[in-house]
């Protein structure tokens, strides 16, 4: 039964119900710790770290990745180390220290080479790429992103955009501009194929931070209009535009039919679209981490609001999985790249 407490708190942690993943987190913890397993441990512990990195809480962050990784190198797990080394990056990143954030990921990079980890490669790949863009090392920077675009093509992750992203961004500070606009077409196609396998209700939450890569290719193709009239990169621009418009009004279209459908207050509808303003400005200049947690935290608490206020409209948006065999279906164990840390499947204890 532990193993269901912790593969459940993974749904709740993906579904971003914080305080039910921390409850059976924790209720997963005490088991594996009066049983003895450690490596249970290392995990829910891991799991414990992301939600309170999602959380913008830092410190608690940072206190519980550091205790999974002391225990996977107890135990000598090279994958939980990897993993956690990663994760600690990802704060340090978050933080805006960037040399601890690149120390961070190239010992989870070593980590993930030594023992074949071809995904985790590619995801810390994608990150290092990250560090040095914010480092304003660009020929750095494109390096790494190439690499990871090349791995992570390989194994077909999901992540493959953010790379190619990362890859559009640096070639077009390099003034690489034609390389530039055909790899930010790249992320945009990859962004939008995976958008169409998700369902309606979690599809706006995705796009939230892929916006950036539809406003990025624009300017681009704005500036090399200018140089280049003739080229067509005005039409070009505006068929990305109106592409970015789409997909937003298809999404808030579809979402006004769930708060007609729920008699959603207009307050509560207000609250909402403010904060989507707010989240698309936030991806579009430079913020500060304490900006982006007190606006994930505002996020949680208007989404605890409509669960109290509106369970009908929190049921459309929100989808719970059914039963536990569906539960166990949406779990998987994997390093998760671009910023985000990693959620850890918990497997049964060790005989």
């Amino acid at each position: 039964m532990f193993i269901y407490l912790g593969n459940i708190g993974v749904v709740y942690t993906k579904l971003g119900d914080y305080p039910k993943a921390l409850d059976f987190f924790q209720q997963a913890l005490a088991i594996f710790r009066d049983i003895g397993d450690k490596s249970g441990q290392g995990k829910v512990l891991t799991n414990i770290g992301v939600v309170y990195k999602n959380l913008g809480d830092y410190p608690k962050a940072l206190d519980f990745f550091q205790q999974a990784l002391a225990i996977f190198r107890d135990i000598g797990d090279k994958s939980g180390q990897g993993t956690n080394l990663g994760n600690i990056g990802s704060v340090h990143l978050s933080l805006g220290d960037y040399p601890k954030a690149l120390d961070y990921y190239q010992h989870a990079l070593a980590i993930r080479q030594a023992i074949g980890d071809k995904r985790g490669e590619g995801a810390a790949l994608t990150n290092i790429g990250l560090v040095y863009q914010n480092l304003g090392e660009y020929q750095k920077a494109k390096n790494a992103f190439q690499d990871s675009a090349a791995i992570l093509e390989t194994v077909g992750s999901s992540d493959l955009w953010v790379a190619q992203r990362g890859l559009a961004f640096t070639e077009a500070k390099l003034n690489q501009l034609e390389p530039a606009i055909q790899h930010y077409e790249q992320a945009l196609d990859n962004i939008e194929q995976i958008r169409n396998l998700l369902t309606k209700e979690h599809q706006i939450a995705f796009m939230r931070d892929k916006i950036i890569a539809y406003d990025e290719f624009i300017a681009l193709l704005q500036s090399r209009h200018a140089v280049q009239p003739k080229k067509g990169h005005d039409r070009k621009a505006l068929k990305t535009f109106e592409r970015r418009q789409g997909r937003l009004f298809l999404e808030e279209m579809a979402q006004s039919g769930a708060r007609r459908f729920a008699g959603l207050d207009n307050a509560i509808v207000e609250a909402e679209q403010s904060l989507m303003l707010k989240w698309h400005q936030l991806t579009a200049q430079p913020v500060t981490p304490q900006e982006r947690a007190t606006l994930e935290q505002a996020e949680v608490r208007l989404k605890e609001r409509i669960k109290a206020e509106y369970p009908k409209y929190y049921a459309l948006k929100y989808p719970e999985p059914v039963d536990l065999a569906t539960l166990q279906n949406q779990v998987e164990y994997r390093f998760m790249g671009y910023r985000q840390t990693t959620v850890s499947n918990v497997h049964p204890a060790s005989r």
